[in-house]
């Protein structure tokens, strides 16, 4: 009983983590047609070329990227057009 209460919480601490993070970069690059850099000691993500953001695990809300905390800045490149939102909790 103790250690499926454990991994209960320990499983509800974790979908509870990711929702308040958002989706992590490598779901972002995953997720964009077009062309996504990260630079991790920046904490910036770069839109190089125009694209859509598509998450296959969304639903209705596939074109929202929910920016986990991680990422301080968002560039898009000149010329370059993404088709899709970004939600910050900041």
């Amino acid at each position: 009983m103790k250690k499926s209460l454990l991994l209960l919480t320990t499983c509800i601490f974790c979908l509870v983590t990711v929702t308040l993070n958002g989706q992590g970069i490598t779901d972002l690059i995953a997720g964009y047609t077009g062309k996504v850099e990260w630079d991790a000691t920046n904490k910036k993500v770069t839109f190089v070329t125009s694209g859509e953001i598509t998450f296959t695990t969304k639903g209705n809300k596939s074109w929202l990227w929910e920016v986990p905390t991680d990422v301080s800045n968002i560039y898009i490149n000149k010329n370059t057009r993404v088709n899709g939102a970004f939600h910050s909790k900041a």
